[in-house]
């Protein structure tokens, strides 16, 4: 049997022979194309999956980037609910600190007021005070000036000195009386207030001598 043939014998060859090796022919290149196809479809899909496993990829990251700004959206809520809470707590401290300093304000006030009358009054008995020291140092001037009159007015001031001292001990069972009066009628009388107990004194007085001109 030979191994290979000459192009005499191939030309011998029958023509259904020619035809079916030609449809054998065409039939591999066909196979041999569709083979080279499948080869390129199949690094097609290859690359498709490779962009898909990348897409994958990329996905995971974003869906964990998204979870992560979802957390951080929620903790940003949870802040946010958190310093409003505590603007609101700071407006309720603020009213009350300003209730608090429109009442430290009345009371700074009211003690301005009693500073301004304590000062007044101060000065009132300062004035008087030197009103006196004046008008003694004027009287002794005088009684130096003249020895009769110095001791005429010497003895005058010993006994006003002596009239002042029965009067402070009329004053003191005065204030211990309208002490009692004042028990009795339930009034509330400062008894270290020389201008309140004068005031007494001179009702008290005055209901005295309407009573003796009453009984007169």
């Amino acid at each position: 049997m030979p191994t290979s043939s000459t192009e005499a014998e191939w030309t011998e060859l029958p023509r259904r022979f020619w035809l079916e090796m030609l449809d054998a022919r065409r039939e591999r290149d066909n196979a041999l194309a569709e083979l080279a196809r499948l080869g390129e479809d199949y690094e097609t899909v290859c690359a498709r999956d490779l962009a898909l496993g990348a897409h994958r990829q990329e996905a995971a990251r974003l869906r964990v980037q998204v979870a992560s700004l979802r957390d951080d959206a929620r903790a940003t809520r949870d802040d946010t609910r958190a310093m409003e809470k505590r603007m609101r707590a700071l407006e309720s401290d603020n009213v009350e600190l300003k209730k608090e300093n429109e009442e430290l304000e009345r009371e700074n006030e009211d003690m301005r007021c009693d500073l301004k009358r304590a000062a007044d009054r101060i000065g009132t008995d300062v004035r008087y005070k030197r009103y006196m020291g004046l008008r003694i140092r004027n009287l002794e001037m005088m009684l130096e000036g003249n020895g009769e009159a110095w001791r005429e007015m010497r003895e005058e001031r010993d006994r006003a000195r002596v009239e002042g001292d029965e009067k402070e001990g009329e004053v003191r069972r005065l204030r211990e009386e309208l002490t009692r009066l004042g028990r009795g009628w339930g009034e509330d009388v400062d008894m270290d207030s020389d201008e309140e107990v004068l005031a007494l004194v001179t009702q008290s007085d005055r209901g005295l001598g309407w009573k003796e001109r009453k009984a007169g």
